[in-house]
């Protein structure tokens, strides 16, 4: 609270452009419409993706706890995977708007491209330690999982590289879609 305050106070003393006024505050139709625009469709992937979500969980319920128990383990395996795509194409969607506002597009070209090379070396890597770990299970088992547990294993092995190409498409889609809507304005 005494941050946000203090926040607050610097705001009103040391930059003026902050300073909101009357007219700060009337709406603009045209800055809803824009906003809404972006925010609508977006609002509908979410609310597609959670009752797919809920539809799956719901699944998977009526099949037992051995089923619930697998499905939480791959999505916990899965977080692994998502959590970088998440963080590197969040700094690339930025790191893309803020060049493609100062005309420098050959620069966001280069960022997707390393940044692509950034998420497929973390995905290779979480793959390999996947696969080497797994490759041995009968002899070098992770704990909780034995020789019994293979097929699931091998899923595993199949999803981690399936989510490399997925998650790789996905960060350059990212990327340039808000290229695009970012040079429309």
């Amino acid at each position: 609270l005494f941050s946000g305050l203090a926040c607050l106070v610097y705001i009103r003393r040391k930059m003026p452009l902050l300073h909101l006024t009357r007219q700060d505050l009337r709406p603009n139709g045209r800055e809803m419409l824009y906003i809404a625009g972006m925010g609508v469709p977006m609002g509908l992937q979410f609310s597609i993706t959670a009752i797919g979500n809920t539809v799956l969980q719901t699944a998977v319920n009526g099949l037992g706890t051995a089923s619930m128990a697998a499905v939480t383990a791959g999505t916990k395996v899965g977080f692994l995977f998502d959590g970088p795509l998440n963080s590197i194409g969040g700094a690339l969607t930025t790191f893309a708007g803020q060049n493609v506002g100062a005309g420098k597009l050959d620069r966001v070209s280069k960022g997707a491209k390393q940044g692509t090379l950034m998420a497929v070396g973390i995905y290779a890597t979480i793959t390999a330690i996947i696969s080497r770990r797994n490759l041995h299970a009968e002899t070098n088992p992770i704990p909780g999982f034995g020789p019994d547990h293979s097929p699931l294993l091998r899923s595993l092995r199949q999803s981690s590289k399936d989510r490399v190409h997925w998650n790789v498409l996905r960060l350059r889609k990212g990327v340039f879609e808000y290229c695009g809507s970012a040079n429309q304005e």
